[in-house]
């Protein structure tokens, strides 16, 4: 990790499998991957190494917001890594480390290649808001077995 990385660690309360899936099934992802509680997503999503995804958060004023990337490693159910690209920067990385804890499925986030401090607060707030509708849309899941 250099200056320049953002990490954050959560624990959710669901087994490993859950987790991976809601980083890598579409209609999954469209249910959490967007920062306002009140926004929504449209994915697409090419799991594979090289396979690319693209994630459209609308805000509540119907503004479109893109990110998009490739695939550079996905070993499943416990590491993903992809590139990063949105209008407020191109070129970083993400990478997603679970793994299983008693508490659930351990996420650490980090993402790598953000040259401002500018930068990694905006990202560190966006992260913030979509781990948090994880945490929302795992729930419900959990509750719903």
């Amino acid at each position: 990790m250099t200056d320049d990385d953002l990490r954050i660690t959560r624990v959710f309360p669901v087994d490993i499998e859950q987790v991976f899936d809601a980083w890598s099934d579409p209609a999954v992802m469209a249910s959490w991957f967007y920062v306002g509680e009140r926004w929504s997503a449209e994915v697409e999503n090419d799991l594979r190494v090289g396979g690319w995804y693209r994630i459209t958060m609308r805000t509540e004023t119907d503004e479109h917001l893109v990110c998009h990337g490739v695939y550079r490693e996905v070993a499943r159910p416990h590491r993903l890594a992809f590139t990063w690209n949105s209008h407020l920067h191109e070129g970083s990385l993400v990478t997603i480390e679970l793994r299983s804890v008693t508490q659930g499925t351990e996420l650490t986030l980090t993402h790598s290649g953000l040259p401002t401090e500018a930068l990694l607060t905006a990202h560190d707030q966006g992260w913030a808001g979509c781990l948090a509708n994880l945490e929302r849309a795992v729930g419900r899941s959990f509750a719903a077995r």
